[in-house]
């Protein structure tokens, strides 16, 4: 048996079935932009082949070692031993942000330990980046307080809308740069118990 080929009308719809998709793919996004690569690459594979490992990397050049969590719980642990525990989310919805499947860091009944210590969020524009930091205990109040909400019923996950050109936006607090995302995490002690 012979593999047989697209015929002329299949590829013909094809094409128009790709010119509709790139017509309402988000505007900004050029095709020579720094970040355009991540567009068409799957959430996970953006979350952790891009944005756990460009943290790390920022870290790393810091002089801050780190490894992979090797858990769904957090991406990266930075120090020796057991570490402070960084979960790394990263968005590249634009203008609007949308940060999913964020946990509640704080201990629970088979843990003592939280979590995660700091999470760290990656807000992706054509030819800019965005951080937020928040420590463990200001991402728990913010889960408590319904600020992030609930993504799903009668789930543990949850997820915000952070949009830093809005002047009160809540979230604005946690705004990083390089520098003072690598000067925090250095000052950070791992959390333990409640």
């Amino acid at each position: 048996m012979t593999a047989r080929r697209m015929d002329r009308e299949t590829r013909t719809i094809v094409l128009d079935l790709k010119r509709e998709i790139l017509a309402r793919q988000p505007a900004g996004w050029p095709p020579d932009s720094l970040f355009t690569f991540l567009r068409g690459l799957p959430p996970a594979t953006v979350g952790t082949r891009f944005g756990s490992e460009l943290v790390a990397r920022i870290l790393d050049g810091a002089g801050l070692a780190t490894r992979k969590g090797g858990t769904r719980l957090y991406d990266l642990v930075v120090g020796g031993g057991d570490g402070l525990r960084v979960e790394v989310k990263t968005s590249t919805e634009f203008p609007t942000r949308r940060f999913q499947q964020v946990r509640d860091p704080r201990p629970g009944v088979a843990r003592e330990r939280w979590r995660y210590d700091a999470l760290v969020c990656l807000g992706v524009r054509p030819d800019d980046l965005t951080i937020w930091l928040l420590p463990g205990p200001q991402a728990a109040e913010l889960i408590a307080d319904g600020t992030i909400g609930v993504q799903h019923t009668d789930s543990e996950t949850n997820w915000f809308f952070p949009n830093e050109d809005a002047p009160t936006c809540p979230f604005n607090r946690f705004l990083v740069t390089r520098r003072e995302l690598v000067g925090a995490i250095r000052r950070m002690k791992p959390l333990v118990g409640d």
